[in-house]
């Protein structure tokens, strides 16, 4: 009895010249590369939802920190309009 072939040997011939322990083999390891790849797509997918999800949470996050840093340069030049001395003329701010 020889060694028997490996799935690179008969993965391409014909059904014919296949023994049903060869058949067995090929039909194992195509359903073993069907398996990763679908395994593969579904880890691809929850990747895909996670980081929509961290997306979402930055977009939130940086949100509430413009909301916060607008409350807090409102109450600034609030406090500014309550406490400058009448004399002090406000100059526009300068672009270069």
């Amino acid at each position: 009895m020889s060694d028997p072939r490996s799935i690179d040997e008969i993965i391409d011939l014909p059904r014919s010249e296949l023994t049903d322990e060869e058949i067995d083999l090929l039909i194992d390891w195509k359903a073993s590369i069907k398996a990763r790849d679908e395994a593969y797509q579904q880890r691809l997918e929850l990747q895909r939802q996670a980081n929509e999800e961290a997306l979402r949470i930055t977009r939130e996050t940086a949100q509430e920190a413009r909301s916060a840093l607008n409350i807090l340069v409102d109450r600034a030049i609030d406090k500014w309009e309550e406490v400058k001395p009448d004399g002090i003329k406000e100059e526009p701010a300068q672009t270069n």
